[in-house]
């Protein structure tokens, strides 16, 4: 912004006129500040006797209120306003004046048929003060946006994270929603039960609204190994390898293992897949042998799945 400071013809400075760290020696000085708030003008004088002066002004820099957004987007063959909040008691001057609908209004129309620069500038009514305002419109190409998802192909109770990727874009609007986090967000996570279309629909600052479709497969596992495993060995050594025996699935809705020495007897027996045994039991660790095991598995497709067999405890 900037202020202009006049004085009398008859008077020249004796030193340079000062606001802040400015200074200027012009018999009409103009300072630019960058920051709204008050500021002390200094003006020093000779007459024309011969005697000096000097005096103290104070003038105030007003906060410009408004979206005063550098850069807008829009797609090919739209318009967009270039100030849509402007402060309505200032007066503007807009240029280039050819590609805008009224130069001097507040928020003038422009359709650019390529990216343009527009400066404008803002006069304060009640104050000296001018503002200088570039806003740059970037005109898109005639395209759609990305969509993605990463993973592309889950399997059932999995997630997949999903992108919608077009410049400009200010709001997202994603369906079917019923099975993502949240749908009007850029990057939603989703957990489809089955193989869905994703469409994101994705609108610029101008209005304008584009959309793209990205396939999430579900895959539809087998209620058996390798989507149901059982390890056949570890090694609780305190080694940091193989410390712990685990049942590994991601489908399962319930599942029941247990661990019972060469004697029959049960030494442990876990409701979850997050259970581990460390190979002891009732505190104590048990030899280093072959044990039996045996689990039930219900899975997300509904099928059920019951395994025995051998697993070797390693020291």
């Amino acid at each position: 912004a900037r202020s202009r400071r006049r004085r009398s013809s008859s008077l020249r400075p004796a030193h340079p006129v000062r606001v802040g760290r400015h200074s200027s020696s012009e018999p009409d000085a103009t300072f630019k500040v960058s920051q709204p708030g008050n500021y002390q003008l200094l003006l020093k004088v000779i007459g024309g006797n011969g005697c000096p002066d000097e005096k103290q002004f104070t003038f105030e820099l007003p906060m410009l209120a408004g979206d005063t957004s550098d850069l807008y987007y829009i797609c090919v063959g739209d318009e967009t306003g270039l100030f849509p909040q402007a402060p309505p008691l200032c007066s503007y001057q807009w240029m280039p004046s050819p590609d805008i609908s009224d130069p001097s209004m507040p928020n003038p129309i422009v359709k650019p048929t390529v990216s343009t620069d527009y400066n404008v500038i803002i006069t304060h009514p009640e104050f000296s003060c001018t503002w200088d305002k570039k806003v740059r419109v970037e005109v898109l190409p005639d395209g759609v946006p990305l969509a993605t998802a990463t993973p592309p192909n889950i399997n059932a109770g999995e997630s997949s994270q999903l992108a919608g990727l077009f410049a400009g874009s200010v709001n997202y609007t994603w369906s079917p929603s019923n099975t993502l986090s949240d749908a009007n967000i850029q990057m939603p996570i989703a957990t489809p039960t089955e193989t869905t279309d994703y469409t994101v629909q994705v609108e610029l600052s101008s209005g304008c609204v584009r959309e793209a479709t990205v396939r999430v497969t579900v895959l539809n596992p087998v209620c058996a190994a390798p989507y149901v495993f059982f390890p056949t060995g570890f090694s609780p050594n305190n080694d940091g390898e193989n410390e712990v025996l685990k049942l590994e699935t991601n489908f399962a809705l319930e599942v029941y293992w247990m661990i019972y020495n060469r004697f029959g007897e049960k030494v442990f027996e876990a409701n979850s897949v997050d259970d581990t045994w460390d190979g002891t039991y009732k505190g104590k660790p048990q030899p280093a042998e072959t044990y039996g095991y045996y689990y039930r598995v219900l899975c997300v497709n509904g099928e059920v799945t019951e395994q025995k067999g051998n697993v070797t405890l390693l020291r």
